[in-house]
């Protein structure tokens, strides 16, 4: 290891140099001095040391500025402190430019041993580490030298945990190290040795397990790696603590040999669902999304681009119903929201507010149709009241069944067609009734009423009095 000292006081920076013996007791080489905190940091470029033993009031540039700098692009370099009573305040003030240690002067020996002992060991540790990170890789590359030397085992890669453990042996593996945010574990077996580590106890102590297929050469142990970790983004998917690769592919294999099968759920699900949104019936379309998830939800594991193909499909054939532009571009905003979701439950919500949305709005749709419709059936009635019109004629006339006409035509004016017809012809009644002298046969003849008894009947019914009486009683108040 290698160390810079940086001391603006010359006693000092000679007194550390021949304190205790760095190179026999901790094989540190002492590779410069520097007297101000800028010919420190220009040093610690120059020579990239493991260690800088640093005053902090120094002239130029403090040791606390200078601790700055370097940890603004090095993370791992030591940094410790020296400091005089009457700057211990200040010391701990610098704690936050993350250094690892700080002495107080006149430095004890025994305190810098100490030190310099748990740096030693944190140094060691480290390098095991980097070793062991680099084998790691190393094997993960299938590296030829190692490949021949493990040429007689198997090997198996699980994915365990998000959060690094302390102990990078055990747990019944043969490697275990933190890489890409998991901690990935490889079993190693003799050859012929059935693979028996399935890391079930593992969930215990790490949350969760994925697994690759054991495979039998050193140079496969990166497929089952990549395995692995495709095996975590299908169980993260599904929600699930443990999945194993092998189970993937079986999933796949079902997934194709019930194709037909699938298709014809397809089919049933997109009609039962189109169905629901045609009659605005938004309870029903979430009851068929959740008939959907529940038959999707069977294939636990599976690809979840298989998921989304489907999904797709599903509405794909649920939207040819509905041919206008703004279904189409939500369809394609749909495509968009479903592709990186890494839950399937996520995908369930996105699907049913996309259903509800395209319920919401084909019910506003036929809303303003049948708005349409009704305004026109009432221009019609006042238009062609003197004929012989009714429900059924004028349902012909808009392409709708008497039955729904009637219908929406009550909703909209809250009353029945028949009733509103005749009360139109009533109201234009009275009017030819006081303006001219025209016969109640004649009159009931022009409001689409010829026969006389039932026009006098309905006008009674109407407005408590017959025609006659009616044109009299208005005429003496004229």
């Amino acid at each position: 290891m290698k160390m810079i000292i940086v001391d603006d006081e010359r006693i000092g920076r000679e007194g550390l140099l021949d304190f205790i013996d760095w190179s026999r007791d901790y094989g540190i080489k002492i590779v410069g001095t520097a007297a101000n905190g800028q010919e420190g940091y220009e040093l610690y470029r120059s020579v990239r040391p493991d260690i800088v033993l640093t005053d902090i009031k120094m002239p130029i540039m403090s040791g606390i500025e200078m601790a700055e700098k370097i940890r603004a692009g090095d993370k791992i370099v030591k940094i410790v402190f020296l400091s005089a009573y009457s700057d211990f305040t200040y010391a701990q003030k610098a704690l936050k430019t993350r250094i690892d240690d700080y002495l107080l002067k006149p430095v004890e020996e025994a305190e810098l041993r100490k030190m310099m002992d748990r740096i030693a060991d944190e140094k060691m540790e480290q390098t095991r580490r980097d070793y062991c990170k680099k084998y790691f890789v190393d094997i993960l590359a299938g590296k030829p030298d190692l490949c021949v030397q493990l040429r007689e085992y198997s090997f198996q890669v699980f994915l365990l945990g998000k959060e690094p453990v302390p102990k990078i042996d055990g747990h019944g593996l043969w490697l275990m190290e933190f890489h890409d945010g998991a901690n990935v574990g490889i079993a190693k077996y003799e050859s012929g040795e059935e693979a028996v580590w399935n890391g079930r106890s593992a969930r215990e102590v790490f949350g969760f397990c994925y697994a690759g297929r054991c495979v039998d050469r050193p140079e496969e142990i990166r497929r089952s790696y990549n395995e692995a970790v495709l095996s975590q983004y299908f169980g993260s998917f599904w929600e699930l603590e443990e999945l194993e690769y092998s189970q993937i592919v079986k999933l796949r294999e079902q997934w194709g040999r019930h194709e037909a099968e699938m298709q014809h759920e397809l089919v049933k699900l997109a009609n039962d669902i189109r169905a629901a949104i045609s009659g605005c019936d938004r309870s029903r379309v979430e009851a068929a999304v959740h008939r959907t998830m529940r038959y999707l939800a069977q294939n636990q594991g599976i690809d979840p681009a298989s998921i989304e193909d489907f999904i797709m499909r599903l509405v794909t054939r649920i939207a040819e119903e509905f041919h206008d532009n703004e279904t189409r571009n939500s369809l394609w905003e749909l495509r968009v929201s479903l592709q990186g979701r890494n839950q399937f439950r996520k995908i369930k919500g996105i699907l049913i507010d996309w259903l509800i949305n395209l319920t919401d709005t084909q019910e506003e749709k036929r809303k303003q149709s049948e708005t349409s419709i009704v305004q026109r059936v009432i221009q019609i009635i006042e238009e062609e009241y003197e004929r012989d019109i009714g429900l059924r004629t004028i349902a012909e006339r808009v392409y709708l069944s008497p039955n729904y006409l009637g219908n929406i035509f009550r909703n909209a004016t809250g009353m029945y067609f028949i009733d509103y017809l005749a009360r139109h012809r009533m109201k234009k009644a009275t009017e030819l009734l006081l303006s001219g002298p025209d016969k109640v046969t004649k009159i009931g003849e022009a409001v689409g009423i010829p026969n006389t008894s039932y026009f006098s009947s309905l006008f009674k019914k109407t407005f408590g009095i017959t025609p006659k009486e009616y044109r009299r009683n208005n005429q003496k108040q004229q």
